[in-house]
C-alpha cells in the first residue's frame, strides 16, 4: 500500500481549500532539515492525501527533503493568539 491510501477525514470545502481545523494544530516538523509536514495540506507530491494526520502516515513514510523516518519528527506546539 502507497503513502495516502489512508482516507482522508472529514472536512468543509471552503473555496476550493479543504478546511479542517482539528488539524490545524498538529504540524510536525523534521529535526534535521526542518521540513514542516502539515496534515492539512498532506504530501501530494509523494501520495499522501490532504487530510492524513501525521500518526497515520505509513511507518516506511520519510521526509521529502531528506529522507528522514518519522521517528526524527517532533510536533510543532502552537500557542493560540491571547484576544485583546
Amino acid at each position: 500500500m502507497k503513502p495516502g491510501n489512508q482516507t482522508a477525514k472529514a472536512g468543509l470545502f471552503m473555496g476550493g481549500i479543504l478546511f479542517m481545523p482539528e488539524l490545524r494544530k498538529q504540524r510536525w516538523k523534521c529535526i534535521l532539515c526542518h521540513y514542516m509536514y502539515d496534515p492539512v495540506m498532506g504530501d501530494i507530491e509523494h501520495g499522501v492525501k490532504a487530510g492524513v494526520p501525521f500518526h497515520e502516515l505509513l511507518h516506511h513514510w520519510e521526509c521529502p527533503k531528506c529522507k528522514s523516518r518519522k521517528n526524527l519528527f517532533r510536533q510543532v506546539i502552537e500557542e493560540e493568539s491571547a484576544s485583546l
